[in-house]
């Protein structure tokens, strides 16, 4: 159990490890923010980053305790245990990409020289309405911005600011987030069927439910006692043997004149180590 845990752990840090040199590069950290003049888009907030290292851990995690406990006991490296192994790792290994691209990618802040497209000025005007601006950010506000303050930008079409993520939900990450979910929950789904076939296999519910297994139950069973009463038989035998008196037997032995030799019996042997009968 020690040993799953740490092989968990270890896996958790390995893929907070590489994307934290994808990103976190000495070089690139300078120019990575998510101010008007960043060139690389990262949230630096050590609370997101914090949430965002712990999605990365359970998604490691979740993998590890898959493929060493349920899946690699029960099917080995048959194909049915490759094939899971694969499609789960995949799964994985694509929510873990979507998340790190969900994290990295501008949601659609609006730049500090934004301006309306000439057809929303003209209606504007026509409406008499200025131009909309943010009040915070005094920048061009488009229609269905709002102001995110964990960011401290106007964004597009914003949604919400996820912490897991560590980035907030707009037109630009949009799809990313939403393909980050969509294979959080099929692998969700997947592991939820593994771990409720083994817990049918296990108990007794699966047994009495499937007539197939009740009859390789019951052959194994019948085996099992065929093996045990021929042991006992060759016991039984064995034993009679060992106690079973021996057979007189009849040997060439040097004769004495006028003599002739005994049969072999039980009782001690006479002088000379062997008994003769007059």
């Amino acid at each position: 159990m020690i040993g799953h845990g740490l092989g968990c752990i270890l896996g958790g840090c390995l893929s907070n490890f590489l994307w934290w040199c994808g990103r976190c590069n000495p070089r690139k950290w300078r120019h990575t923010g998510v101010g008007f003049r960043s060139r690389h888009w990262l949230n630096k907030n050590p609370c997101g980053l914090f949430c965002a290292s712990a999605t990365q851990f359970f998604i490691c995690g979740a993998g590890y305790i898959v493929n060493n406990i349920i899946v690699y006991p029960w099917f080995g490296f048959s194909w049915k245990g490759i094939l899971i192994m694969a499609v789960y790792n995949t799964l994985l290994f694509m929510a873990s990409l979507s998340h790190y691209q969900a994290m990295t990618t501008n949601p659609g802040a609006v730049p500090k020289n934004a301006e309306p497209l000439p057809m929303l000025t003209m209606e504007l005007k026509k409406q008499g309405k200025p131009v909309p601006k943010c009040r915070r950010t005094g920048t061009f506000k488009p229609p269905r911005a709002h102001y995110d303050s964990q960011l401290q930008r106007c964004v597009v079409r914003m949604d919400h600011h996820c912490p897991w993520v560590n980035n907030c939900v707009g037109i630009g990450n949009q799809k990313l987030f939403l393909l980050f979910l969509l294979y959080i929950m099929l692998s969700c789904w997947l592991s939820s069927i593994l771990l409720l076939a083994v817990w049918l296999k296990c108990s007794n519910i699966y047994r009495k439910l499937s007539p197939r297994i009740r009859k390789k139950e019951e052959k194994i069973r019948q085996k099992r006692q065929k093996q045990k009463n021929i042991r006992c038989g060759s016991s039984v035998r064995t034993s009679t043997a060992k106690y079973r008196p021996e057979k007189p037997s009849k040997s060439r032995l040097p004769l004495r004149p006028g003599l002739r030799p005994s049969v072999l019996l039980t009782y001690p042997w006479g002088r000379g180590g062997v008994p003769w009968v007059k």
